[in-house]
């Protein structure tokens, strides 16, 4: 997806040569500030490309989309600047399910989880995650 990789280049303007944490925060930050959460349609999963929300956030400065078109975003820039991901299931709140897609990003060889969706707040700690 070379348009994803330009639009996450052209943000990663001013920091260090392979400044990894660096890219990640600046990353993270974008899709926690420019996406609207927005839950999908009743009884069924809608799912938004990250070109697609990409190519919205140009022409309008608008995005929009439920936990996994973040993650999807987030992955996807991240991956295409050669940072490695994942998805990571997670029960929220009082869930007997996993009802919560947040990001694995690999940074050092180490995995750190960061949800996309927690804005201005202090992320959740989840107790119970599945990686997929």
């Amino acid at each position: 997806m070379p348009s994803v990789r330009e639009f996450t280049v052209s943000l990663m303007q001013g920091l260090s040569n392979n400044d990894i944490l660096g890219q990640v925060n600046r990353a993270v930050s974008f899709v926690r500030q420019n996406v609207t959460y927005i839950r999908d349609p009743v009884d069924s999963e809608y799912v938004i490309s990250p070109v697609r929300m990409l190519d919205s956030f140009t022409a309008t400065g608008y995005m929009a989309g439920d936990c996994d078109d973040h993650v999807m975003l987030l992955n996807t820039m991240l991956g295409s600047v050669g940072i490695q991901t994942k998805f990571v299931g997670v029960k929220f709140g009082n869930a007997s399910e996993y009802n919560h897609v947040i990001s694995g990003i690999f940074v050092g060889g180490q995995m750190y989880l960061v949800d996309p969706c927690a804005k201005g707040s202090t992320q959740p700690t989840y107790s119970d995650i599945i990686t997929v």
